[in-house]
Order: structure tokens, then C-alpha cells, then sequence
């Protein structure tokens, strides 16, 4: 079938051309069919050969004249020699042909292009990082419907779907449903920073940066306004927010279903734990040479899904002669699982500090921990400008402690208890509302960060530990 298919179109070319050329045309086709079988290999092959017909057959026209004809042996002179051809004009009919195959190639092209491997566009959340961090949960203390967050700090942007559904977690991608995107005009990119502005205006603890950062905002305009995806405006404004104010808890998020108002965050259903525990709870124990106990944590999950699994590695780490805790890549979670780690590291309660302003509930490690063996030995702590939130938390407070020695590089410098706003139904921001109490007489870690005991290149915090760990435990 193919073979008739291809000595039609070769019908197309000048009658002298086929004659001389057709039987080796055919032969080279009926090669390449026996050796390309398959509907991959076989469309390519038809692609080529009718990109060749494109080619080829409007200069045969075009070179057709006599000579294509081989003259007679006898005829030929015995010496060097010059024959005039005479040119024959291009049919009419050539030129029809050509452009109907041209036309067709260019239209099958283009229904391939619009339709081979066509698969819906989704948002996923970025996986280098998290950006909304349940520091604290509840409506907002004057009950506008605000929810109660710390914002994470990761690098990227997360796409939130839907405020009722945020998922607290780092490095863990979710796909969201496709949903249709609504109008996004100069007005509603207007309307989102005019919101923004109010909204420092009224709620950002720092009146005079309020001020200034509104300003700021509305006078960038023109700039933030030039990207037609929502999703990119919104990551924008983060990036211009947080560069003014140095402030990395400010994140605009655009939600690509419509909020409804009031809608609070939960942390601990079902697709949370699920995703979650297929992330083994972002933590990875392993015992190291000279037993040294060794645990990477790259986020403080909810001790309410993820305390078991915290309290089977610590159990097993409880073995080791000293603890190495890995928050280089940690970008934050929650205070409750910061509080649930440290009980392993003393063995009696010990006071941490209070989270919120004006609760009766001061931060107390739940030490001692049954079968923990690592009260009294001695901790490292890594961290890099990667570490946020609860994780500078954590290093902040085992450093007041003196019960730790931290590696590594200063921290990000991202604190305080935070509240997420709507602007409008598709559009919020979260911004810190008030400062965390801090118990010790050594400044917290916002905006600076937390500086280390040994300042150390991220990449080579962790050799500088083992080398450090190794001498110092040969040594008791």
C-alpha cells in the first residue's frame, strides 16, 4: 500500500525524470520501508519523504530539457566538448501540485504541533521550599476572618489552590486540579496592590515601613503590572516586598480557586498526613562512623501525623555517642514537633519561649522522653541562609541553651507570628502582625538571622562536624 501511494505522488514529477529516475526511486523506498517498521519510525519516514517531494519537485521542472536523456554512446564526442541545451518551461501544472503539497505539509504540521503529546497545564507547588508555615492556627485575634500563619520561607512560590486546604509541607509537590483562571486585566493587578498597601497600612507592626513599602509598591506598578499570569504577579510582588523590607515572612499568593471568606487553614487531614508520611515525614536518621547519630530534617512536620516516626529515628539515634541535626535545607513547620525534638535533647523540662503574645501556655520541652540516651551528650546543629522559621527557632534556642554548637552558615532571619489577609477573592497576602517574645538577652534571629558558633560554608559544614565529632568524642 505504501509503495503505490508513493509511486502516485512520484507521478507528479516531469514524465523524462521518472523514466530515468523512478525504478531507483522505488528501490531506495522499498529499503527503507522494510528497514523502518513501526508507526514512530514509519511517520518519520513519510515526513522526510514529503519534505523531499517539497523540495525536489519544483527544481525537477525547473531543470527539465532534453539532455536528461542519456544521448546515444556513438554521438558523443571522443574529447572534452560543449552541448547547448534547450530549456523547457515549467508546466502550469507543477506549480498547482507543489503548492498543494506545500499547503498540505504545512497543515499537517500544524495539527501536530497543536495536538502530539497535548496534556493539561497543572500547578504544583515548588519544590525548593515552603512558603506558608503553620506557625500558629485560628482565625485572626479581631475576628476579620484573617488566618493565623507563620510564612515560610522557601526560595520559590507555592501555588495555594484553596486557604481551607493549605498543606504545610516542604519539597513535597502537590498537583492541583486544572482551574479556569479568571480575567486578569491592568484593573484587577490595581485593585491586588491598592490591597496590599491597605493591608500594610493597617496590620504590618511597623507603621513608618508600612508606609514607606505601600508607596513603594504602587510606585513599582508599572514594572509588576507587565506579566499577564497571576501567578508570576503575585511572585513578583513577594520578591518586591521582600527586597524593600529585607521582611521574609511577606508572601502574596494567588488562588486559583475563588476563597471563601473566613476560610482557615488545617494542618492535620487526611492528604496532609498522606503526603507527609510518603515523605517519611521529611527526616532521614542514619548512625555515622565512630557513633556519631545523624539526623536531616527538612521540615518540623505536626507532631500529631508525624510523632512516631520522630520519636522511632530519636530512639534509634539514642544509641549513638553524640547528634549531628541536619536543618541546612529545613524551611520551617511547626512549634509544637520544635518543642517534641528538643524534649529528647534534656533530661527535665526545660523552657523554650512563648510563641504567642498574651497566652497562658509558656514553651516547655517535653523532656525527659522515654529511652532517650541523648540528655547529656554532646549536639551539633548545621545550618545554612536555607534555614527558616521553626528551624531557626529550634538553633536559636539550643544556642541560648548552650546546648548545642551550631555549624554552618547564619540563618535566614525570618520571625515572628504572621496573618494571612484576602485581598479579594483570588488574591492574599500573609505578613508578620506582631513580635514573638523572645526570653533571652541576646536579639532573636529576624531579619539578621542566627549566627553560627563555627561559621563554615554550607557545603562543608557537615565534614567540618564529623572531623570535629570524631576528635572531640575519641577524647571522653
Amino acid at each position: 500500500m505504501s509503495e503505490k501511494i508513493y509511486s502516485l505522488l512520484f507521478r507528479l514529477f516531469p514524465a523524462r525524470f521518472r523514466a530515468r529516475w523512478q525504478e531507483e526511486a522505488l528501490e531506495l523506498f522499498r529499503d527503507r520501508a522494510g528497514y523502518e517498521r513501526g508507526v514512530g519510525p514509519r511517520l518519520r519516514m513519510w515526513f522526510d519523504i514529503l519534505c523531499d517531494f517539497a523540495v525536489s519537485l519544483p527544481l525537477a521542472y525547473m531543470r527539465e530539457h532534453e539532455a536528461l536523456d542519456r544521448a546515444p554512446v556513438a554521438a558523443r564526442p571522443a574529447g572534452p566538448s560543449f552541448t547547448m541545451l534547450d530549456e523547457k518551461p515549467i508546466r502550469s501544472s507543477a506549480y498547482l501540485y507543489g503548492t498543494l503539497l506545500s499547503l498540505a505539509i504545512l497543515a499537517g504540521i500544524g495539527f501536530m504541533a497543536k495536538h502530539a503529546g497535548h496534556f493539561p497545564i497543572r500547578a504544583d507547588a515548588d519544590s525548593s521550599g515552603i512558603t506558608i508555615d503553620p506557625w500558629a492556627t485560628g482565625a485572626g485575634g479581631d475576628g476579620d476572618g484573617g488566618s493565623t500563619l507563620v510564612l515560610g520561607n522557601g526560595e520559590g512560590t507555592t501555588h495555594v489552590t484553596n486557604p481551607s486546604t493549605v498543606r504545610p509541607i516542604s519539597k513535597v509537590v502537590h498537583v492541583a486540579d486544572p482551574a479556569k483562571v479568571p480575567f486578569f486585566d491592568a484593573a484587577e493587578k490595581h485593585r491586588v496592590l491598592v490591597g496590599v498597601a491597605a493591608v500594610l497600612k493597617q496590620r504590618y507592626p511597623d507603621a513608618a515601613a508600612a508606609q514607606r513599602l505601600g508607596k513603594s509598591l504602587l510606585g513599582a506598578e508599572s514594572t509588576l503590572a507587565r506579566t499577564n499570569d497571576p501567578d508570576a504577579f503575585a511572585a513578583a510582588v513577594t520578591r518586591q516586598l521582600r527586597a524593600d523590607s529585607r521582611d521574609m515572612h511577606f508572601e502574596v499568593a494567588y488562588l486559583r480557586e475563588a476563597a471563601p471568606a473566613g476560610a482557615t487553614p488545617t494542618v492535620n487531614d487526611a492528604a496532609y498526613s498522606a503526603s507527609m508520611r510518603a515523605a517519611n515525614c521529611m527526616m532521614a536518621p542514619s548512625i555515622l562512623p565512630h557513633k556519631i547519630g545523624y539526623l536531616k530534617l527538612d521540615w518540623f512536620p505536626d507532631p500529631r501525623v508525624c510523632g512516631e516516626s520522630l520519636t522511632s529515628a530519636m530512639k534509634t539515634l539514642s544509641r549513638a555517642d553524640g547528634l549531628i541535626i541536619d536543618l541546612r535545607e529545613n524551611s520551617g513547620g511547626s512549634p509544637e514537633m520544635v518543642k517534641f525534638l528538643a524534649g529528647w535533647l534534656f533530661d527535665r523540662p526545660t523552657f523554650v519561649w512563648n510563641p504567642r503574645e498574651n497566652s497562658a501556655a509558656g514553651m516547655w520541652t517535653h523532656s525527659p522522653m522515654a529511652e532517650s540516651g541523648l540528655a547529656g551528650k554532646p549536639v551539633w546543629v548545621l545550618t545554612s541562609h536555607q534555614t527558616y522559621s521553626a528551624a531557626e527557632e529550634f538553633a536559636y534556642n539550643l544556642k541560648m541553651l548552650h546546648r548545642a554548637t551550631l555549624v554552618g552558615e547564619t540563618t535566614a532571619g525570618a520571625t515572628d507570628v504572621g496573618i494571612f489577609h484576602h485581598i479579594d477573592d483570588h488574591f492574599g497576602i500573609g505578613l508578620r502582625e506582631s513580635k514573638v517574645p523572645n526570653p533571652y538577652s541576646s536579639p532573636d534571629w529576624a531579619v539578621h538571622g542566627v549566627d553560627p558558633d563555627i561559621r563554615v560554608a554550607a557545603d562543608q559544614a557537615l565534614e567540618t562536624v564529623q572531623r570535629l565529632a570524631s576528635t572531640n568524642l575519641a577524647r571522653r
